[in-house]
């Protein structure tokens, strides 16, 4: 971008360090413009003090790789949840393997066109992208004031973000990075606040994450068809996800963490029941039971014992940002919102890492353009791409979750009967 003036020597302030706020860090901090990330947690470790996850990679690689540079990129094997498979290996494996809820046999598999498909361990991912940037951490967004430039006056643009620890900072632009239940969007609609609160949708599931005995590691593994992950759909309208969580030590099989869950079509009212934990892993044990379901979700829950690291219950929901009454006042230019914060979305697709990535690499990519738009211009141009991108995954999303928790749809659909490649294109 064209300096024009002391505004440019402001930092851009990214609200959120997750994957798409340090992308968008790297990529503005290799183009020689300043930029502060912030982060409502007290450090990498305390964000997942509670659970971690992982996270499929299956087209954004190139844009992720352009934006941290070939030194951080050549180490991104080593943020794998296997760090032991070659990209070589991983290029020949299918995404994932779809196994019958009851029987376990494989039912179809879905395939890239020849890029690598990456699963990530959240963790290890946010920590190597959070090397070289400077993140404040224990500062939770409390407001943000825009000064947009007057006619007459000698003052800069600028957005100043003011944190609850009652700190400050100014910047040229501000960027809510910062999740799907993000500040800086319910700030863009505290008008009308109920504009940003999330659909919620009748689906909810309880996730898990455990290790096992070496013996039990090795059959699950197997039972999954899959080096690492397998989506299994149930006859019931159950759907569930056995995936590799982390098996760094491969002849050490008692420390593979696995991740799996139980998905139900689940009204709000029950989802929103005071209901504990251990309660919902008991009737979670109960569905399996009755239902019949077979490995590796079957052995799974039944060799749990003492092993669980965590459990968690995600209420399913999302929000779409190309619907017209939440289109948002970006105040000409100095605040906007990329990642799960403008387009939170169900997981069932697993997209979105794809596109909190594709986000991050739009705003450099224009942030960084040469030329003599204006901030506010560029970032008209990065919305408008975002929100028809991001909004048309919203939707195709909540659709893969509807389908996949209805049977008959599910083996009707393209992915049973034909198998499906995704394009990076």
């Amino acid at each position: 971008m064209t300096n024009t003036g002391p505004q440019d020597e402001l930092p851009v302030l990214v609200i959120g360090a997750g994957v798409c706020g340090l992308a968008i860090a790297h990529g503005l901090q290799r183009a020689n413009i300043p930029v502060i990330v912030f982060d409502r947690y007290p450090s990498i470790e305390a964000r997942f003090s509670a659970r971690d996850w992982a996270v499929g990679c299956q087209w954004s690689g190139p844009m992720l790789a352009k934006l941290v540079g070939e030194e951080r990129w050549s180490r991104i094997h080593e943020v794998g949840v296997d760090p032991n498979l070659t990209v070589d290996e991983i290029r020949n494996f299918p995404m994932v393997k779809v196994l019958h809820g009851v029987t376990g046999e494989p039912l179809a598999e879905m395939r890239t066109d020849g890029e690598p498909f990456f699963r990530f361990l959240y963790s290890r991912l946010v920590t190597l992208l959070a090397e070289g940037i400077d993140v404040r951490y224990s500062k939770t967004l409390d407001r943000f004031s825009c000064y947009p430039k007057t006619e007459g006056s000698q003052a800069q643009e600028s957005v100043t973000a003011c944190f609850r620890d009652g700190t400050e900072y100014r910047g040229r632009l501000l960027i809510g990075a910062d999740g799907s239940n993000s500040g800086v969007r319910s700030q863009l609609f505290q008008h009308e606040p109920k504009l940003a609160d999330l659909k919620r949708l009748p689906y909810a599931a309880t996730f898990i994450s455990s290790s096992f005995t070496a013996a039990q590691a090795r059959h699950l593994r197997a039972a999954q068809h899959h080096p690492l992950a397998c989506a299994i759909p149930h006859p019931k309208g159950h759907m569930m996800m056995f995936c590799v969580l982390d098996a760094m030590q491969a002849e050490h099989p008692e420390t593979w963490k696995f991740s799996f869950y139980l998905g139900t079509q689940c009204s709000i009212e029950e989802q929103d029941k005071n209901t504990t934990l251990s309660e919902r892993l008991e009737e979670a044990k109960q569905i399996i039971q009755d239902s019949e379901i077979g490995d590796p979700i079957k052995s799974a829950f039944e060799w749990l014992e003492d092993h669980v690291d965590s459990i968690y219950y995600t209420k399913v929901a999302n929000w779409d940002p190309s619907l017209p009454e939440h289109k948002w006042d970006n105040h000409n230019g100095l605040v906007t919102l990329a990642g799960d914060a403008c387009h939170p979305m169900t997981y069932h697709r697993g997209q979105g890492l794809n596109h909190a990535v594709a986000d991050a690499a739009k705003i450099v990519e224009i942030l960084t353009r040469q030329g003599t738009q204006s901030q506010e211009e560029r970032i008209q141009e990065y919305e408008a791409e975002m929100i028809e991108r991001g909004g048309k995954e919203v939707r195709l999303s909540e659709l893969n979750t509807r389908m996949l928790h209805d049977w008959e749809q599910l083996m009707n659909s393209p992915l049973v009967t034909q198998g499906l490649q995704v394009s990076a294109k």
